[in-house]
């Protein structure tokens, strides 16, 4: 080799070298734009929020790396074609897409397999099938599938130059279609959580607007239910009030001497206006306990002397079945705080039912003592009854439930009593125990705990009446105003019979009328009345200065505690619930005129 050829032989090689460089870097420079590619591509599908969006930006993002011309994304369609779901053009000519596109063999083995380069799309039957103006633009073709969706989807790049799209294409492709399985998917069950989500929007919107008119419904019938009490509460007891005043007045020889026939007579419709007056009684308090409506009136209460007048008002059902009545309270002198009205009555229920089930010439036995540990008060009803089996034992406390049932049952009654008993005593804090077996007889424990509420109660009946006659001189004048005749007979009668004169009128604007030529030293109303009722009667007297301290005695069957506060609230001096006591009515009389001749 000739010296002069060295140098020569070696800037040969430096240049190879150079270009060897040259081609690395621009290798380098071609792998960084395909990885930066495939990284946004995959932003693309992982960020975008719906197909809409994501198909024409994926294309957008790809325009760079792959050189296409035109590029469009297809899915397959229920109906078993391809539709356009996005296009994108990379040249300045842009080509007009087919917007639905017939499934065959090619288009299967792409969505089955790996992305494919076609030399000439006139080779393929798919591309065969659409305009010769479109084909006429199209040399070459990549195909693309993108898994990951329940839905085929299928990606296309086209060029005009045939053979355009080689193995870098291919290359690219495949990373691309295995970042768009895994990215789609994810974006897919993405989409399918909001759609859930907002469904559950939707859906706990609904249900909240049904629960609203379910609550308004349920207030409107709890305002019907109270309304119809209300006015059953009247209807029913306005014409037993009659029936027993009536039949009372007619026993004391009021109106005139009887026979003991007639008494007889009397004294049996007396029972039976009173048995009836019971049952009405505990259907309307019931009533009331479900609804929220009752107010527990504490104060306190020795319960030697509750349960000696429980066993008092009982004594007479005992004494027709021969059956021995047993008593016992320990300490003596126990006390404690209780609604002493409801409790009596939870007591009488017990007892009555115990003399009920007992055979003749059998016992009954109420005690009364303190657990000290447990800070608890137990009254237990004890008989020597018929008992109750246990499978019976959890359906006593239910309303309208008799375990002595049939059209052969030997035993009266609703099946309200124990459910009222219940009731009065879970108010109180407590609960009600039973122990029975059959043939054996049963003990009804309340249990009650000691002084748990404090004494917030009001006890208007608590007025000093004397049971004596007032003595009261110049014969009071007494109005009396009531839409039912029965009633003005009834207490006309009566308060005749006590020495006071009357005043009837049938309604609150004929008793206006009346006190206009007249005023009265009392006043002796219903509540419920046509036209005027007893509210808006009070009211005008209250507003008029003339007879703003008049005394006033509502008569009411409404038995709602807030209808009895709206009684006392209107003005009325004191109110009584129908049907009327007479010895109490007379009580009251007598009170409220020595208060006025005070006055």
């Amino acid at each position: 080799m000739m010296p002069s050829e060295v140098p020569l032989m070696e800037n040969e090689r430096l240049r190879e070298l150079l270009l060897e460089l040259e081609r690395a870097r621009n290798w380098e420079r071609l792998l960084r734009l395909e990885s930066d590619t495939l990284l946004d591509g995959l932003k693309v599908l992982t960020l975008s929020e719906s197909f809409e969006t994501t198909f024409p930006r994926l294309l957008q993002v790809l325009q760079a790396a792959f050189e296409f011309e035109q590029a469009c994304v297809l899915v397959l369609k229920q109906e078993g074609h391809l539709e356009l779901a996005a296009f994108h053009t990379g040249s300045q000519t842009e080509l007009e897409f087919p917007k639905q596109w017939q499934v065959g063999r090619f288009f299967e083995r792409v969505f089955n397999g790996k992305p494919i380069a076609a030399f000439d799309v006139l080779e393929i039957q798919e591309w065969k099938e659409h305009d010769s103006s479109f084909l006429a633009r199209v040399g070459s073709a990549l195909h693309v599938p993108l898994k990951g969706l329940s839905q085929k989807a299928l990606l296309i790049a086209t060029h005009s130059q045939k053979g355009y799209f080689g193995a870098r294409h291919l290359s690219l492709a495949k990373r691309l279609a295995l970042l768009a399985s895994q990215a789609l998917r994810q974006q897919e069950m993405r989409q399918a959580l909001q759609r859930m989500n907002q469904e559950l929007e939707v859906r706990v919107l609904e249900r909240t607007l049904e629960l609203q008119e379910a609550n308004q419904s349920l207030l409107e019938a709890a305002q019907l239910k109270d309304e119809f009490l209300a006015n059953m509460s009247h209807e029913l007891r306005t014409p037993l009030s009659a029936v027993l005043g009536m039949t009372e007045l007619i026993s004391r020889e009021v109106l005139g001497p009887l026979t003991p026939k007639q008494v007889r007579s009397l004294s049996t419709i007396q029972e039976s206006g009173k048995h009836l007056l019971t049952l009405i009684n505990d259907i309307l308090d019931l009533a009331k306990i479900q609804a929220g409506k009752v107010d527990l009136n504490l104060e306190p209460i020795c319960l030697q002397e509750l349960g000696t007048s429980a066993l008092n008002l009982v004594q007479q059902l005992a004494e027709n079945k021969r059956i021995q009545l047993g008593f016992s309270c320990l300490p003596f002198d126990l006390q404690t705080q209780l609604d002493q009205t409801k409790m009596k009555q939870a007591l009488i229920n017990l007892l009555s039912n115990a003399i009920k089930f007992t055979p003749e010439e059998g016992f009954v036995h109420l005690t009364i003592e303190q657990k000290s540990p447990l800070d608890e008060i137990i009254l237990a009803v004890k008989d020597t009854g018929i008992g109750i089996c246990e499978a019976d034992q959890g359906r006593l406390f239910q309303p309208f439930v008799q375990i002595d049932k049939g059209l052969t049952r030997r035993y009266g009654g609703t099946g309200l009593g124990l459910t009222l008993v219940k009731h009065i005593v879970e108010l109180h804090g407590g609960k009600v125990l039973v122990s029975s077996h059959p043939g054996q007889g049963s003990v009804f424990s309340l249990v009650l705990p000691i002084n748990q509420i404090k004494n917030n109660s009001f006890n208007q009946d608590n007025l000093n009446f004397s049971s004596r006659d007032s003595g009261l001189s110049n014969r009071p004048v007494i109005l009396i105003v009531d839409d039912h005749p029965s009633n003005l007979d009834l207490f006309s009668e009566y308060l005749h019979f006590l020495g006071y004169q009357t005043l009837l009128a049938q309604s609150g604007k004929e008793a206006l009328e009346i006190m206009e030529k007249q005023t009265p030293d009392l006043i002796l109303t219903d509540i419920q009345m046509p036209e005027m009722n007893g509210f808006e009667f009070i009211r005008i007297l209250r507003q008029n200065d003339f007879w703003r301290y008049l005394p006033i005695v509502a008569l009411t069957s409404l038995s709602m505690p807030w209808e009895k506060e709206k009684i006392i609230e209107s003005g009325a001096s004191f109110y009584l619930c129908k049907p009327v006591d007479l010895t109490v009515l007379k009580q009251i009389l007598t009170s409220l005129l020595k208060t006025k001749t005070k006055l």
